[in-house]
């Protein structure tokens, strides 16, 4: 049995209805499935809900008439935000793709002092369209139906002085006495904010600041990750020991 194709829709969606499909959705779905009128479709706009549909061709857009509704229970007891030092575009890419993947229910991406990518406001701006896309295309894929939050770029200092301490907080340093399999969970949050370095990691400095703004030191066992492997797999962990996985 052939999966029924996913497509977000960015706005209100019911039964009976028909919605025209963004452009991206139709290329995919005319030009590069070769669908048909009247195949089934799944839709979903962030509520929670699938929404089962037909599609419809008009001209080169495809549009869905929409059947039913249906509440959906995909996401994870946790709030997982993935707080991800800047790196270069492909590792950045598939920090993002798999922490929503795994379910993630948000994405900070932080500038640091060792980041290699420098972002002026034009170029930070078309990057989170960037990422906001693969966010969708992420949760298209796996069956997601609430859109996890993407927070805009920003340092890592700004961010430290925002961030809502009442979650439990750890942040990935090679070397640190306590792995994040023995770390001792005494309450398990429901909030947990995960901090990865770019590529070259985080100074020393920032260590410091992010121990002293509630983030305890862990380590992944002797052996150290890339920093797009480094984050889903500490959400992999999460999602295993007090999640859904």
């Amino acid at each position: 049995m052939s999966r029924i194709p996913r497509v977000y829709v960015d706005g209100p969606l019911s039964p009976d209805a028909t919605v025209v499909l963004p452009k991206a959705s139709s290329h995919h779905l005319l030009d590069v499935l070769r669908l048909n009128e009247h195949q089934a479709l799944e839709l979903f706009n962030g509520d929670g809900k699938r929404y089962q549909a037909t599609l419809k061709v008009q001209g080169k857009l495809a549009a869905a008439d929409v059947l039913g509704a249906e509440q959906a229970d995909s996401e994870s007891p946790l709030h997982i935000c993935l707080w991800q030092g800047l790196s270069r575009a492909e590792r950045m890419d598939a920090s993002i793709r798999q922490a929503v993947e795994l379910g993630a229910s948000e994405v900070r991406p932080i500038s640091t002092e060792r980041s290699q990518v420098r972002l002026d406001t034009k170029r930070s701006a078309k990057r989170h369209e960037h990422w906001s896309a693969i966010i969708v295309s992420a949760a298209e894929q796996s069956g997601r139906t609430r859109l996890p939050t993407l927070a805009p770029l920003a340092s890592l200092n700004d961010s430290l002085r925002e961030r809502d301490r009442s979650a439990t907080g750890v942040v990935l340093v090679p070397g640190a006495t306590e792995s994040l399999g023995s770390y001792s969970w005494t309450e398990t949050s429901k909030r947990i904010d995960v901090l990865i370095g770019p590529e070259s990691g985080l100074s020393e400095g920032e260590i410091t600041n992010a121990v002293s703004n509630g983030f305890t030191p862990v380590s992944l066992g002797r052996r150290i990750l890339r920093t797009e492997t480094a984050g889903p797999c500490v959400i992999s962990i999460l999602q295993a020991r007090f999640g859904d996985l």
